[in-house]
């Protein structure tokens, strides 16, 4: 039984479609979101995960983040978050900022065992 890894379209389908759903419960929920004090925190946390769905959809289709796609994905879940309750906005981009801080992390991590693994590779390849 092998396992298979899905390609960066089949990736970049579900996380479209996990934004999709995502930004629709949030407008359906904008109403009591909107309401006592912990729920525009969690409309933030919420819209913090449009920027992450949109971010990862975005990669997958571009093959490297840059700026300009961070920034789009992080000003289309503001403006999500910013039709909720305008806490959710604030709350939201501090939550981003801590999504992006991890993704960069992790894709620093895997990449680095990745070249790590072709120097590996390689290595044993010129000294056979």
């Amino acid at each position: 039984m092998s396992s298979k890894q899905p390609t960066s379209k089949q990736t970049a389908l579900v996380s479209a479609g996990l934004f999709v759903v995502t930004l629709v419960l949030l407008r359906l929920w904008s109403g009591v979101l909107s309401g006592a004090a912990p729920l525009p925190i969690l409309g933030g946390f919420i819209s913090s995960l449009l920027f992450f769905f949109l971010l990862t959809a975005i990669g997958n289709l571009v093959r490297e983040t840059k700026w300009l796609e961070v920034i789009f994905s992080l000003f289309v879940a503001l403006v999500a978050a910013g039709t909720v309750h305008r806490i959710c906005v604030t709350t939201c981009f501090f939550f981003s900022a801590g999504i992006l801080y991890y993704m960069n992390e992790m894709s620093q991590r895997i990449n680095g065992r990745i070249a790590a693994a072709a120097n590996s590779t390689s290595t044993k390849k010129a000294v056979t």
